[in-house]
Parts: C-alpha cells; structure tokens; sequence
C-alpha cells in the first residue's frame, strides 16, 4: 500500500490507538494486581501476628513464650522466606525456626501506638529484603504491663516472581488481544472503504467506455459524490457535443471562402497572372490543411469513448468505401481480423483514423494491401501494409508532421498520417512505422482494450 493511501492511514491510526489503549491498560492492570498482592500479603501476615498473638503467654519468671506451632509449614523451614518474631525493646525475645540463629532487624517505631501495625520493608536473612507488617502488642505481666512488638514478613522476591510472571502472561495475553483487534481493524476499515474501490472500478469501466454513468448502490456519504460525478460526465457529453457542432459550423464556415478563393486563383491563372494565382492556391492549401488538421485535433480532444468498438465491420465498411476510390478496385484487399475484436475507441475517430491510414495506402500501393488484428498483451493490435514504395528510414518520423509529403505528384494534402497520428495520441494508444514484409510501408497500431463488465 501506498503511503498515501487511505486505508493505510487508518490501519496506522488503528494501529497506534490500539497500542496506546492496551498499553495504559497493562500498567493499569499491572498496577492493580501489585496493589492486590500487597493487600493479600497484609492480610495473610496480619492472620500470621493474630496466631502469634493468640500463642502468646507471659510466664512465673516473666518471660514471654509461644503455646503450640503456627500452621504454616514454613516457619519450620530455615530461610524458607517466610518469617516471624518477638521483640522487647529492639531485643528479640521469640522467632520462628526459619530464621535459624538470625534475627530481624526491626526500626524503632515510636510512633507506632499499642494495637496498630504498619508494614515496612526490612533486610532479611541471606541479603535478602523482606516485606514485614509490624505490630505492637501489651501484655499483662503480673502486676505490670508489657509492650511487646510482634513482626511477620516475608520475602520480597517472591512477591516479585508473582508481578513478573503475572506481567509475562499479561503481555501475551495483551498481544494476542492486539493482533486480533488490529485485525478487527483492518477488516473495518476494509469494509468500510469498499464502496470507494466500487466507485474507482465503476469510474473507470466509464472512462474505459463500458458504461455512460456510475451505477451501483452506496453509502449516503458517498450518494453525493456519485451524483456530484455522474453531474460532471452529463455536462462533459453535452460539452462534447457543442464542440463537435461547433467544430462542425466551422469546416461549413471555412469551405465557401476557401472554394471561392481558388476559384478566383484559377480566374487569375487563365488570365495569365500565373504568379499571383499560385500564390494563392499555395496559401488556400495552407489554410485548407491547417483548418483540417485542428479540427480533427478539436474533436478528437473532446472525445469520450461511449461504446467499443468492433473492428471488423469497421474496416469492412471503410475498405469499401477505399474500393470506389480510384484505383480502389484494381487493389487486392487482404483482412485477417479477428471475429469480436474491439477496441476503447470512439466509431467516429476509429473510423478517420482507419480511414486515413488505408487512403494513404490505397495511393501509393502497387497492388495490394493487407490489413490484420488481433489481441496481444499490451492491447488491440492492428497493423496496415502496402506494397508501395515504401519509406526511407531516415524521413520515418517527418511523414507523421503536419502536411509533410514526399511526393507532390500523389493527390492529397499530406495530412492523413499526420492526423492518426493526432488521434492515436489522443487515446493514449501507440503507432509505428516500419518496413512492410510486403515491400511498403507498414503502420502497427496498439489500440486501448476495451474495458471489461460485471
């Protein structure tokens, strides 16, 4: 896809808002699970301190001890990374077997009133970090009172393999979520844009002469468009056709005066001012080919294809028509074209065009002229070929200008190459010349295929 292209835009836009959103939500979610460890883990060590509480008796000789086992099995464990302890006065009085002959390291926390508890994170055993919730506790003592400060943590490791594993199957999960939700996206805008990929196809089966409007039925967003385009090819026919009549009007306009002038330049010549009559005949040739030559140019520009065009009958009509020109019936007209060939042409320019290339033939073969077509892979392919003379290589190119001729002594204006020539550019198609197998000169012609329906 072209970086241009809308559906790419929004694939990229997609893209980015899903990365985003699902991002913020694995810090969202990453967070709110570390949150609830934490409160898990207070929860648990607070039961821990309430069993230890509830263990605890002062005896005769004053000194604090705890009744019976907790249930947890790793405070039998050495270093298991679950811990607890009695202290007095930062001095420890009682601990669980998994701290071994190690002690905890608690702060002093004066501020901590008899009753509450706060969690702290400590050094443990082993260099490790432990995450402790402290408690203090009074006991009665005799006639006495005791302040006793009760601690159970654990190890902050592991409660950090329980965020990284979470975290690695959070990603994954968030992954796969956003593979499908891109392909969600990709599968929206897909078929959100599909009406405008009908309308592209329409448009060009109209420009390809398939059909006169855009047809089909789309979006409401998309209703004005078609309409606003099928506004645009009414006025452009109707433009067409007021240049074609104007084009018309002009050639009828043109015609009388220039009959008229050559009529007077034959007076002069018989009155013998042969000079000046052949100027003027020189200069009415001029204007006649320059009048011909634009206003094929006019129409042709304003030429829109509105049905194919089937060769065969075409050059069927227009050889003819060659046949009832002079020396049309002494030639020998060979057509080998395939049956249903058609090209993206309009009837009136393909005939000029086909009409003028045979007319030149016709003057300067010798016997015969063979015309063949069919279709290749570039388009509709139509070669013409005489048995004349033929071209030098090296004025190839000049008989294709406005009015060239090579010899003067043939009837015509020189105008016949040059105006396919016109044409054939016009519909975007290709001309060539070339040296005849038959002897002659040769024209092959790569004509726009017509396009297909649906």
């Amino acid at each position: 896809m072209k970086a241009s292209s809308l559906k790419l835009r929004f694939l990229v836009a997609a893209a980015l808002t899903i990365a985003l959103a699902l991002g913020l939500a694995g810090i969202a979610l990453s967070t709110m699970f570390e949150h609830h460890v934490e409160r898990r883990v207070v929860a648990e060590l607070e039961t821990y301190l309430y069993q230890i509480a509830a263990g605890l008796e002062v005896g005769e000789d004053g000194v604090p001890t705890i009744e019976g086992d907790l249930l947890e099995p790793r405070f039998q464990q050495p270093f298991s990374g679950l811990y607890w302890q009695v202290s007095e006065n930062g001095a420890a009085i009682e601990t669980s077997r998994s701290l071994w002959d190690q002690t905890l390291a608690l702060p002093d926390l004066i501020d901590l009133k008899t009753g509450e508890s706060r969690h702290i994170t400590i050094a443990g055993p082993s260099g490790s970090s432990l995450y402790v919730l402290v408690k203090k506790l009074a006991v009665n003592s005799g006639t006495s009172v005791r302040t006793l400060t009760l601690a159970s943590g654990i190890d902050v490791a592991e409660l950090r393999a329980l965020h990284r594993d979470f975290n690695t199957e959070l990603a994954t999960m968030l992954g796969l979520l956003g593979a499908f939700l891109l392909g969600a996206a990709w599968l929206q805008v897909t078929l959100g844009l599909r009406p405008m990929a009908m309308l592209r196809e329409r448009l060009a089966r109209v420009t390809g002469g398939a059909e006169k409007r855009l047809t089909g039925t789309y979006p409401d967003e998309v209703v004005p468009l078609v309409d606003e385009l099928n506004g645009l090819l009414g006025s452009q026919e109707a433009s067409i056709a007021r240049a074609r009549a104007r084009a018309g009007d002009l050639a009828h306009g043109l015609k009388t005066p220039l009959t008229i002038l050559s009529g007077r330049a034959h007076e002069l010549s018989a009155a013998g001012i042969g000079e000046a009559a052949r100027d003027i005949e020189e200069q009415v040739e001029a204007m006649r080919r320059h009048i011909e030559r634009e206003l094929a140019r006019a129409r042709v520009s304003h030429s829109r294809v509105s049905e194919p065009l089937t060769l065969a009958p075409l050059i069927d009509r227009v050889v003819n028509t060659m046949q009832r020109m002079p020396r049309g019936d002494e030639i020998t007209w060979t057509k080998d074209v395939e049956p249903g060939l058609a090209a993206r042409i309009d009837a009136v320019d393909g005939a000029e065009l086909i009409g003028n290339l045979l007319d030149n033939a016709r003057k300067w073969t010798r016997t015969e002229i063979r015309i063949s077509g069919h279709q290749n892979g570039k388009g509709v392919e139509l070669s013409l070929e005489d048995d004349g003379p033929g071209v030098p290589e090296d004025v190839l190119a000049a008989v294709l200008e406005r009015g060239h001729r090579l010899d003067s002594t043939v009837q015509g204006t020189g105008l016949g190459l040059a105006i396919a020539s016109d044409i054939v550019e016009a519909y975007g198609a290709e001309m060539a010349l070339y040296r005849s197998p038959l002897g002659g000169l040769g024209v092959k012609l790569i004509l726009p295929p017509v396009a297909a329906r649906t």
